[in-house]
């Protein structure tokens, strides 16, 4: 199977509203990162989790004042109004890569990060 504008959205309905064109662009950037062989049947999830972690990261960057985000939204007032709270984005380095602190700040991000560990399990057991 290949993952599509389509069927990203099916997975994913929170991203329905993005243009296709650019979910294919974030698509076609996720594929260059992740070897099909070596990912073998979870080549496919792998593509969509990291698809819409760096989708949402790019959509957090863009609605920040700044531009470069303000970390994984955790509350946000019930009327919609000006109150929101942000987890803190974390410095630190001892015990996460900085990949795995990136990932670690969306929940795309994170199950990608699972299934990472998975493949990575597999090919060196192989």
């Amino acid at each position: 199977m290949t993952v599509t504008a389509t069927s990203f959205k099916v997975v994913y309905p929170e991203f329905a509203t993005e243009a296709d064109e650019r979910i294919d662009i974030f698509l076609g950037k996720a594929a260059l990162l992740i070897n099909q062989a070596n990912w073998g049947s979870l080549y496919d999830e792998g593509i969509e989790t990291l698809t819409a972690h760096k989708l949402a990261r790019a959509n957090e960057a863009g609605s920040s004042e700044d531009g470069k985000g303000t970390g994984q939204l955790v509350s946000k007032n019930i009327n919609d109004q000006i109150s929101k709270t942000y987890a803190k984005e974390s410095t630190e380095s001892s015990s996460k890569s900085a990949a795995q602190a990136e990932y670690s700040t969306t929940i795309y991000g994170k199950q990608y990060l699972a299934l990472l560990n998975r493949v990575v399990v597999r090919i060196t057991i192989v």
